[in-house]
């Protein structure tokens, strides 16, 4: 059989067939299109039990993508060489199809197909050996590859297929059906996490689940970087059937794990036990750590304790607001999913809110502002942020008190894009703390509340005091640095509130009484940070 090379168009192998009966090694002419078919087999788990692609699509199975390409051989049965034309050409995946520029004409011999994935320069099969891939695999070191990504991954599943000819369909088209078969193993790591029931069911509806940090692993004492497909879920293809020391580091946690797992197989090991419950009746005041975990305010502060819960419930605006009015009862906004960038950005933050246990500022400092001419509402409108964000602003003698601090902080971000000064402050400060008090990813990060954050913080003085002073944090408007709380330009804690130009608000707490800090020399004023987050 001659081969051809060719451009194809049509991302099919074309062909024509000819010839006389099958005794003379040959079959009739009949025009059509030859098909190359790649089926991953599936890998089987460590009970046996396939886990097919075409039935579930799961993701422990090689998913072939735009420029994945397979080596494909082709081996006259006659003499038992590869064809010259047909020897590791390379068949790439594109627009749903497995493309070749080879065609053949109509001398139909015995043909035998041999292919690999993924496809690689200077592979050769040995046809002296039962598996002529034999090389091939003996060579492969899946441990040595970077599997980090999704691509690295999938180059390190070595598969290859058996023997395979080219068969004519029902419909007249001749197709070869290429069944790879994985030569590797599979090893998943299941990193151990923690789910919270709590006791109000509403909290439960989507579920508060945390992990801890980031793992490292070894394999054997050689680092290995695995592919985490799913949050605390890290898979690695590994040679098969070799007793391998797995160690998985998670912060101060180690986590060793001996692994053999057979050709073709995947096996799932649980780090730490795996999953565990925790039954717990969320209050303000509970303390919160820095791997997520929350600890009743009942209980002693934990030594990594982050913040303190000053909210409980689900705090998407699209959750607790229809429209956004002002002190008229004039309709600022409409609420909508769309523009609840919370909802957007994280879904899962439905829990609570949660103070930071100190202020971010050592000194008081003034306005976060660096320009007393730079003008919020105009800014906003100049941006269309009004209409993609929710923005409500304050007015001269009245301040929203709606719960809108990580909306807020965005929008402030989007105007720093243009302008650094617009919130250089805010942001140095925030990101000075984020650096020494690291959130966790079952959070939003830490944000600078609103106006409307820090009233209810106020109104719930008593017991965040209390969780406060058992941890020996600092205590809410405690003015740390000794700020002249008299005088008028003294602003309290900056909010993400803000004004007109220059204006951002302060809350204040004046003896006693919660109330806005709004005066137009801010340039001149103190106050601090005190961050918040939502998880």
């Amino acid at each position: 059989m001659k081969f051809y090379q060719y451009l194809s168009l049509t991302g099919l192998l074309t062909f024509m067939l000819a010839g006389c009966s099958q005794e003379e090694n040959v079959v009739s002419t009949i025009p059509g299109n030859m098909i190359i078919r790649v089926n991953d087999a599936g890998i089987i788990d460590s009970d046996n039990k396939i886990t097919s692609r075409a039935v579930t699509d799961d993701v422990y199975n090689t998913i072939f993508e735009e420029n994945d390409a397979i080596g494909l051989f082709a081996v006259n049965d006659a003499t038992g060489e590869v064809l010259d034309d047909f020897n590791n050409v390379k068949v790439e995946y594109a627009n749903g199809m497995w493309n070749s520029t080879l065609r053949y004409d109509n001398m139909q011999a015995g043909i035998t197909y041999y292919a690999y994935y993924p496809y690689q320069d200077g592979v050769v099969i040995n046809l002296n050996h039962e598996d002529v891939f034999e090389t091939l695999v003996a060579g492969w070191n899946p441990e040595s590859m970077d599997q980090s990504t999704k691509e690295g991954y999938a180059s390190a599943d070595l598969m290859t297929s058996k023997a395979a000819k080219v068969v004519k369909e029902a419909s007249g088209q001749y197709a070869l059906q290429l069944d790879l078969t994985h030569r590797m193993a599979l090893s998943v790591m299941i990193a151990p996490e923690t789910e919270y029931e709590f006791t109000d069911p509403a909290l439960n509806n989507i579920p508060y689940v945390i992990r801890g940090g980031e793992f490292t692993f070894t394999i054997n004492n050689t680092a290995i970087q695995p592919y985490e497909a799913t949050s605390g879920e890290y898979r690695m293809i590994v040679k098969p059937e070799a007793s391998q020391t797995i160690v998985g580091v998670q912060g101060d946690k180690q986590y060793g794990i001996v692994a053999t797992v057979t050709k073709g197989k995947y096996k799932r090991f649980l780090l730490g036990g795996g999953k565990s419950k925790v039954t717990h009746n969320l209050q303000v005041g509970d303390f919160y750590c820095a791997d997520g975990r929350i600890v009743a305010a009942s209980e002693k502060a934990p030594e990594d304790c982050i913040g303190v819960v000053y909210y409980v419930g689900n705090v998407r605006p699209s959750a607790l607001y229809e429209e956004l009015k002002d002190n008229t009862d004039k309709v600022i906004t409409t609420v909508t999913e769309e523009k609840d960038v919370l909802l957007q950005n994280y879904p899962s933050c439905v829990h609570g809110l949660v103070c930071a246990v100190t202020s971010a500022n050592a000194t008081a400092i003034s306005r976060f502002c660096g320009s007393s001419k730079y003008d919020y509402p105009t800014k906003v409108k100049d941006f269309f942020l009004d209409t993609k964000y929710l923005y409500a602003g304050a007015g001269k003698a009245w301040v929203p008190e709606f719960l809108l601090g990580y909306n807020n902080t965005i929008i402030l971000q989007e105007l720093a894009k243009d302008d650094a000064s617009s919130s250089d402050a805010l942001f140095t400060n925030m990101n000075n703390y984020e650096a020494a008090y690291p959130a966790p990813v079952v959070t939003t990060g830490w944000f600078c509340p609103s106006f409307g954050d820090f009233k209810v913080m106020f109104d719930n003085q008593s017991s965040l005091a209390s969780s406060l002073d058992k941890g020996g944090f600092e205590k809410l408007w405690s003015n740390p640095a000794g700020a002249d709380e008299t005088a008028a330009t003294y602003a309290g804690y900056w909010t993400s509130t803000v004004r007109a130009k220059g204006y951002m608000v302060g809350a204040r707490n004046n003896n006693g009484t919660f109330t806005y800090y709004m005066e137009k020399d801010t340039k001149a004023s103190s106050g601090y940070f005190r961050f918040a987050l939502a998880f």
